[in-house]
């Protein structure tokens, strides 16, 4: 299947509230025959997952940078729902924090229960690709070692908008993050330490994943930090561009 195609799986309110899953077009919302225009509509996060596990210094070039050893299993950590944040949605940034980090990366959506899956196996419970910003804060924060706080904030996965086939994204595709327009970042995913299918390996080795659950993949950029009053863009190739506000 060809980068950019129309099987974009998109969750959205209509204008009545009522819950709908439909496909993302360049027109705008398709369902059951009917054409929704994106203005008329609310974007919702592309799944409703029980967990979301992240993983962390999955890029060579980022592990170089910062020099620390290249893991061996990819290096894991949980986040909650309470984190998501739709496309088109808004980012509070905490209170009296200093720097929260931006971290553009592919997110995996998985499509069936599944544990113990082989990586030749993985792609057959995978539903697909969609984009995340994975934010964290960058300050000294006592006691929590495992990120809880760090990273477990409200709305600090920005995702969305859409679900695409793992096969729709080219294997080692761009991405471009923009911030009220301007490019601040291009990069692309060939430095991957675990691929897609040796993170569900991994993963599902110990934890049972559920239909909608999240995997973030790791980011190919150096992170960077937000302010109140931008505007992101996330733009993976094939895969719809994610966008957000800050405040």
């Amino acid at each position: 299947m060809e980068s950019g195609s129309s099987m974009a799986k998109v969750r959205f309110a209509d204008p009545a509230t009522v819950v709908k899953t439909g496909t993302l077009t360049p027109e705008g919302i398709k369902w059951n025959g009917t054409l929704y225009d994106r203005s008329d509509v609310t974007i919702l996060p592309p799944s409703e997952p029980s967990k979301i596990i992240a993983v962390g210094y999955n890029y060579q070039d980022i592990i170089d940078d910062i020099e620390v050893p290249t893991p061996t299993q990819p290096r894991l950590f949980f986040k909650t729902p309470n984190t998501l944040v739709a496309h088109g949605g808004t980012v509070e940034l905490p209170p009296s924090v200093d720097r929260v980090a931006y971290e553009p990366e592919i997110g995996i959506v998985m499509g069936r229960q599944c544990k113990g899956v082989s990586r030749d196996k993985a792609l057959e419970v995978v539903e697909g690709l969609t984009a995340v910003n994975d934010l964290a804060i960058d300050d000294d924060i006592p006691d929590d070692p495992g990120a809880v706080r760090a990273s477990g904030f409200d709305n600090a996965n920005p995702i969305g908008p859409a679900i695409v086939p793992y096969e729709a994204v080219p294997s080692n595709p761009s991405v471009t993050f923009s911030i009220d327009g301007e490019v601040h970042h291009e990069a692309d995913f060939s430095e991957q330490v675990f691929s897609i299918p040796k993170i569900v390996e991994n993963v599902s080795k110990l934890i049972t994943l559920e239909p909608g659950d999240i995997i973030t993949s790791g980011t190919p950029i150096h992170p960077g930090f937000l302010s109140s009053g931008e505007t992101v863009e996330i733009e993976i190739e094939g895969i719809p561009p994610l966008i957000h506000d800050v405040v």
